[in-house]
């Protein structure tokens, strides 16, 4: 049932960019696992003292359980692992200091965390920021 589903959706992907003049570009299609359980999992993006912007998968991360830790504003403890540096790997998280919730009272501090979390987008991967994470913190 799954792979059904999934050659629809590819079949009206394709019908949409024909319909817009788009040319279809084979690259930007990833053939994925589409089970009930791979889709409750999420990325995470944390900024930490020593390894400054690290991302990595979190199983159930979509999840009722996982969601509310996962939020910009959170302080959590987290354990990264992969099989080699390079790999993406996957957290285990659990919360510490969970601020987000507190937050929402006030419109400014809602947009000053989603501003801060947008801006440390743009940091590169994997280089430490101790000074930015001292701020934050």
């Amino acid at each position: 049932m799954p792979e059904v589903m999934s050659v629809g959706r590819h079949a009206g992907y394709l019908a949409g960019l024909a319909a817009a003049g788009i040319d279809h570009d084979p690259a930007l299609v990833v053939r994925g696992d589409f089970r009930l359980a791979t889709g409750r999992n999420g990325i995470a993006e944390l900024l930490t003292r020593r390894h400054g912007r690290s991302l990595g998968l979190v199983r159930g991360g979509a999840g009722s359980r996982m969601r509310p830790l996962l939020q910009p504003g959170n302080s959590v403890r987290a354990v990264w692992r992969a099989r080699l540096d390079e790999h993406l790997g996957y957290y285990v998280i659990e919360g510490t200091r969970l601020r987000a919730a507190t937050m929402l009272a006030s419109s400014h501090a809602v947009y000053g965390v989603t501003h801060l979390a947008s801006l440390a987008r743009l940091l590169p991967e994997r280089d430490p920021y101790q000074d930015i994470y001292a701020m934050l913190d």
